[in-house]
């Protein structure tokens, strides 16, 4: 922006007519010549005297003391330009010839001179030469003025703009805004002594290619970048350049917008979106009224419906008939209030076959917290429903039973026994009834394990070991009082579990004793805190034995948790323990000791084990 020049904005006089009077500053020599040219101009002018130049609207120079004043007006008229300052040089016929006109003076320099009048002065030709230069001088402060003007406003509107703008020229950031300082945590001045490439794009080789094509088809452009900020952050940013002429050369206006954000959504829809076409789920959302805008490829396989036959459908396309038109309408009324509905369901498939499924339906909501869409993610369970199905007949059939058929066994034996004296005949009878007993066990195993399964893991229970202990030693020395069990006296301490743990503790005791050949069997249970890293989240639970040990088939079975045709358990009891143990969230681990084994369960503590909540029978 232009400075204001000289006579812009000074006090005028109304001379005749009105109009304002332009400063004139007389640079002659003689105060004759001055009060000569005084006299000639004070009627139309303001006439300025003194030695040193003033700020005026015209300068009237003798060519006694042009020489003199060279220096200073060639410094007055580069500074005021463009603002045109005009200087009329009084030349004496005896020195014409001596000063260039304007139009000699050269194009690539301000003219020091713009006007030559002879001396002595003729007052019609000095009027008419003085009047047109000073209209040329306000003209040219008019422009200067529009020019400032549209400077500010540019300048008002550069800074304001929310979008970072860069110019460049070369390798230079000459100019910035606000934003761009809010943008790259640099300010203005550190920007400009920055090599762009450090800013705007890691890439030399990117932003230089951009900025080439700017200003190869001299036309805006656009594309995205990056932008590595002054704390090291990343981010991406949606450019548009264009060319800008500036002081001769060309530079390239970069403006910026941060689109780190949308990026980072675009990317995470995305992911979503890979995740959701590869899960195994079948998923599909729909819009309030139930349109089905979008399936996975799951759903497809699942129901038989393509995406083209699925989309623009509602879920009615699977309605089976099962469920009555209360469960639907109860399901409608619980997600349009923004609950979440689970159920297990049975729908059809485009070929009419039926399939059971476990299904969920989740809002989803806008900004505002307005439901928009709906979720739903459905599990084929039909297998796992037969299966489940298939063991509970089978168990209720196969216990009740066995059951039976033991005690019609049981009472035939004992009957067989009050009848036989052979004492051989009797080990038979004494044969069939330990058998016969083995089975009622096995088959109340069966029933134990069966309910281990109608419970939720412990979310917050909290079952004290001391009191667990004190109750599974009465237990024991009640059914083996032959037997020893060392109880270890234990710091307060509780684990995550419920009275599940009770029973498998009370298998693996069981199992020491009934597997043991000693004439005393041994058996030594105790508790700490978890080894190394896992002390302050875990428990052990510690049983050793000094029976015959578990055999390694068995060990590795349970250790494996699967049995196949060539390696198997050989009963129940372990299996007990390692479901419950499972379920609990915990681990069990089996070694050898001489003599005898070592199990160890690993399970979660209680958060207060001082104050446990205790799990209950």
């Amino acid at each position: 922006m232009t400075e204001p020049g000289p006579g812009d904005g000074v006090s005028t006089m109304s001379g005749s007519g009105g109009e304002s009077k332009r400063r004139i500053q007389l640079i002659v020599s003689g105060d004759g010549d001055r009060r000569a040219l005084t006299t000639l101009l004070e009627d139309r002018y303001e006439v300025v005297v003194d030695d040193d130049l003033q700020p005026v609207d015209c300068y009237l120079v003798g060519d006694r003391t042009l020489g003199e004043y060279h220096a200073a007006l060639r410094a007055m008229k580069t500074d005021q330009h463009p603002t045109f300052c005009p200087v009329v040089l009084m030349q004496r016929p005896e020195t014409q010839g001596s000063v260039r006109p304007p139009s000699e003076q050269g194009e690539d320099s301000i003219p020091l001179v713009d006007e030559v009048v002879a001396a002595p002065v003729d007052r019609s030709t000095l009027y008419r030469r003085l009047q047109n230069l000073l209209a040329r001088r306000r003209q040219s402060v008019a422009l200067s003025e529009k020019y400032a003007n549209s400077q500010l406003r540019f300048q008002r509107l550069f800074d304001s703009t929310n979008d970072a703008i860069f110019v460049l020229t070369g390798d230079e950031i000459i100019e910035s805004n606000r934003a761009a300082s809010e943008l790259s945590g640099y300010s203005r001045e550190e920007l400009r002594s920055l090599d762009p490439t450090t800013v705007i794009q890691g890439s030399n080789e990117t932003l230089q290619s951009f900025l080439q094509e700017v200003r190869d088809t001299g036309e805006e452009s656009t594309g995205e970048l990056t932008c590595t900020t002054k704390h090291g952050e990343r981010r991406h940013l949606e450019v548009s350049g264009a060319t800008l002429s500036y002081e001769g050369s060309e530079a390239v206006v970069l403006s910026a917008r941060d689109i780190t954000e949308r990026k980072e959504r675009e990317q995470e829809l995305q992911l979503f979106r890979k995740a959701v076409e590869t899960v195994g789920q079948a998923v599909m959302i729909t819009d309030r009224e139930g349109t089905i805008e979008y399936i996975n490829p799951a759903f497809e396989t699942q129901t038989g419906y393509s995406r083209a036959e699925a989309i623009g459908s509602t879920p009615r396309v699977l309605k089976s008939g099962k469920q009555p038109e209360s469960f639907y309408a109860t399901l409608w009324e619980t997600i349009l209030d923004g609950e979440r509905w689970e159920a297990h369901i049975i729908n059809k498939r485009k070929s009419g076959e039926l399939y059971q499924v476990r299904q969920e339906i989740s809002p989803i909501t806008d900004a505002e917290g307005t439901i928009t869409h709906f979720v739903s993610i459905e599990s084929d369970v039909t297998d796992r429903k037969l299966r489940e199905q298939q063991l509970s007949v089978l168990n209720r059939v196969l216990r009740h039973n066995l059951r039976n058929g033991m005690n019609v066994i049981e009472g035939n034996a004992a009957l067989l026994g009050d009848g036989v004296d052979d004492p051989q005949l009797q080990s038979f009878v004494t044969s069939i009834e330990e058998r016969t007993a083995a089975l009622a066990q096995l088959s109340e195993k069966a029933g134990t394990i069966d309910s281990l399964f109608d419970h939720e893991p412990p979310a917050d229970a909290a079952y004290d070991l001391r009191e667990l202990f004190a109750a599974v030693a009465a237990s024991f020395e009640e059914r083996y009082p032959e037997a020893v069990l060392s109880v270890a006296d234990i710091d307060p301490i509780a684990v995550r579990a419920d009275s599940r743990l009770k029973v498998a503790l009370a298998e693996l005791l069981d199992n020491a004793v009934d597997h043991n050949d000693r004439p005393t069997p041994e058996v030594g249970l105790t508790a700490t805190p978890s080894d190394g890293e896992r002390s302050g989240e875990w428990v052990n639970i510690i049983i050793v034995d000094n029976g015959r040990g578990i055999p390694e088939q068995e060990r590795a079975t349970i250790e494996m948790g699967d049995e196949t045709p060539l390696q198997h358990g050989t009963g129940l009891g372990l299996w007990l323990v390692y479901w419950t143990v499972s379920l609990l969230g915990g681990e069990v681990t089996i070694t050898e000791r001489s003599p005898g084994t070592r199990v160890v369960l690993t399970l979660p503590r209680a958060v207060d084990p001082e104050s446990p909540q205790n799990g209950g029978e």
